[in-house]
């Protein structure tokens, strides 16, 4: 599939479930159920950008240009980080 495959995918699956949301909640609910997806956007975000940078980069890039331990253990540190200032 093709890129812009699945971002039509995501664009009619994420409205979807927005235009299917609206009607059952007051606006508050709703607010905190977007902040807990966000959230979990945000550390599934984290999981994906280790993928790319330590498993599927590496092997298209030279040498010099891939990414080291260091940048592993920061983003691992980032991701740890997530639930003490997750949503409350």
């Amino acid at each position: 599939m093709s890129v812009r495959s699945w971002y039509l995918i995501f664009l009619f699956l994420l409205t979807a479930i927005t235009a299917a949301t609206m009607g059952f909640a007051e606006p508050g609910p709703l607010i905190l159920l977007s902040a807990v997806i966000g959230f979990v956007g945000t550390v599934l975000y984290s999981i994906a950008l280790i993928f790319l940078n330590h498993v599927y980069l590496p092997r298209h890039l030279p040498a010099a240009a891939r990414p080291g331990g260091v940048e592993a253990a920061a983003v691992v540190v980032d991701l740890q980080d997530h639930p003490l200032v997750g949503p409350v």
